[in-house]
């Protein structure tokens, strides 16, 4: 299941490196990167910080699972809307 999500991110950002020009590639994916640690660090701060909502860790666990999964499923449906 692991390998099937990393896949289709891998398709997708070979979608978008090929409609995207070559000078910009560094831009695009850095700011991707840096969005992507950005989002991370403000949910890990409201999510398990005691000023924010100080959730135990089962109940984090239980999020990130079900998070996982419907990444797991969506994300295959939309490469596939991508590639039509």
């Amino acid at each position: 299941m692991v390998v099937l999500h990393l896949l289709c991110g891998c398709c997708c950002s070979t979608q978008l490196a090929l409609q995207v020009d070559h000078k910009s590639y560094a831009l695009i994916f850095g700011f991707n990167t840096f969005l992507a640690l950005l989002l991370q660090t403000i949910l890990t701060l409201v999510v398990a910080d005691e000023r924010g909502l100080a959730l135990p860790i089962p109940t984090q666990v239980g999020k990130i699972k079900m998070q996982l999964v419907l990444q797991f499923y969506l994300m295959p449906i939309m490469c596939v809307l991508t590639w039509i």
